[in-house]
């Protein structure tokens, strides 16, 4: 009896993500192309916090880690703490992608940006 109950509780089908979420990604190595196409979508990614933690209008962002380029952001949402953003480790969080392209004025060149907002950390098992 008890091992029909472990098999029922291992075959049991845990909480899944909302259908539209996808699969965790690298934020360092998200491409333009696929950025572009999952803009304004749920997210879930991976980063590694490459700036130290600012308190911004009550909200706690970080600069992510990636090759130079593109600039990466990871807002959290209201009531998340800086918990573990002083570290160098990777960081899971769900949120919103959003990609934000500023236009070159001038000479300068033009800078790309890629936001996870109102990301919430994720707990891995």
């Amino acid at each position: 009896m008890p091992l029909t109950l472990l098999a029922a509780l291992l075959l049991a089908e845990g909480p899944r993500p909302p259908a539209d979420t996808v699969a965790t990604l690298d934020l360092a190595r998200l491409t333009p192309g696929r950025a572009a196409l999952l803009a304004g979508r749920p997210v879930r990614v991976s980063f590694v916090p490459d700036s130290r933690a600012d308190d911004v209008l009550g909200v706690w962002a970080v600069e992510a880690a990636g090759p130079p380029g593109w600039l990466r952001i990871v807002t959290f949402a209201p009531g998340e703490g800086d918990e573990g953003l002083g570290v160098v480790a990777p960081q899971v969080v769900g949120g919103v992608l959003v990609l934000i392209r500023h236009p070159a004025p001038d000479e300068f060149p033009a800078v790309a940006e890629l936001q996870v907002r109102e990301a919430r950390r994720v707990r891995l098992p």
